[in-house]
């Protein structure tokens, strides 16, 4: 049965949490929602609503497409949230999955509870700062940082863009989104997803697991940033996250490409061959080798799943039809349209959540 994102809302501002989140008394936020409804973020394959108790707050993701339900999804989940806590990283914030978490028409839903982050959209922090280049340069040096720190410590983000990066109040990078998430010792047989297409590679395919991932997304970031540190009226005041500096266009035909040639002029030629070189080889580890040559002393991850144990899963016979429970339409709510679903203001620079804006 297909959930909707208005079906989500519904049951969280109606309170049908069906056991205790381990966060103790908390209320939900409403202050930006619409029609008295809880506010909320919108993900691709997740939505979340802020949870606030007498001393923080937190993100609560709630699944709103089958794949996210998905039983092997669930348990790599599981399994990631261990393994931040046991590795203590700075970079991406602590997890807890509480399965059964919440009821909407008569179907049980895991929660993913997260800190809320206080913090500035990536995007939206660079396009207020284009101007400062030493803001600039440190971001450059975080983002180098970041990328050895990943694969120092066997992880890989999977979904690394603009959208899953904010900036905490100390001026830190932090990740968010954990869908793509993995460890060497912990990964898929296929990736849940792409990545932002205006920001990876064109060439990343599901089987593309790493190691490595995370390495074409950030050497694009750093050379928009050292491009945007040159020539800073090349980024708009207010950048649309999806495709903040590069479409997807610029990426697959980077020779004719408009953009890219402003940016040739624009930087010295060490920090944008490499790109190019990238973009003309025919696959992502290709790419991946040439940004890093030293990939391959890095460990492959171990598949938890294989590709015919998820098969397996999509191929068994449905169960029989259960009878849902109905639940009466609030008084205050209309059903929301694909276009409320994704409709969103980047107005307001400070942003925090544990899940991507789109």
């Amino acid at each position: 049965m297909t959930i909707s994102a208005a079906d989500i809302l519904e049951a969280v501002d109606q309170g049908s949490w069906n056991t205790d989140l381990g966060i103790g008394s908390f209320s939900i936020d409403y202050s930006t929602g619409r029609f008295e409804l809880p506010s909320f973020r919108m993900g691709a394959s997740w939505m979340v609503v802020i949870a606030e108790t007498n001393t923080c707050k937190y993100a609560l993701r709630i699944p709103k497409l089958e794949s996210a339900k998905n039983p092997f999804a669930l348990e790599k989940l599981d399994r990631m949230s261990e393994i931040l806590e046991e590795k203590s990283i700075n970079w991406f914030p602590d997890f807890r999955l509480v399965r059964d978490a919440l009821q909407v028409n008569g179907e049980l839903l895991p929660v993913l509870i997260m800190p809320f982050i206080e913090g500035y959209n990536f995007s939206q922090y660079i396009a207020d700062n284009r101007y400062d280049t030493e803001i600039l340069y440190d971001l450059i040096h975080q983002l180098e940082r970041l990328e050895n720190d990943i694969l120092r410590d066997g992880f890989d983000h999977g979904d690394i863009s603009v959208r899953n990066i904010l900036i905490d109040d100390t001026g830190n990078i932090m990740l968010i989104d954990p869908d793509a998430l993995h460890h060497t010792t912990c990964t898929l047989s296929r990736s849940p997803e792409l990545g932002c297409s205006s920001i990876n590679h064109p060439l990343r395919t599901p089987r593309d697991i790493g190691p490595g991932l995370c390495i074409f997304p950030i050497r694009l970031i750093t050379m928009i940033l050292h491009t945007i540190a040159k020539e800073p009226s090349l980024l708009q005041d207010n950048p649309d996250p999806q495709a903040f500096f590069f479409t997807e266009s610029d990426l697959r035909n980077p020779s004719s490409s408009v953009r890219m040639k402003r940016v040739k002029r624009t930087i010295k030629k060490r920090y944008f061959r490499p790109i190019i070189s990238a973009l003309n080889s025919p696959s992502l580890m290709k790419a991946t080798e040439i940004l890093r040559p030293d990939i391959h002393k890095i460990s492959k991850p171990v598949v938890l799943f294989t590709i015919d144990e998820m098969l397996q899963l999509d191929l068994q016979p449905p169960s029989p039809p259960q009878v849902k429970q109905k639940i009466r339409h609030h008084p205050k709510m209309r059903p929301l349209s694909l276009s409320d679903e994704f409709r969103f203001s980047n107005s307001n620079k400070k942003e925090g959540d544990g899940e991507d804006v789109e």
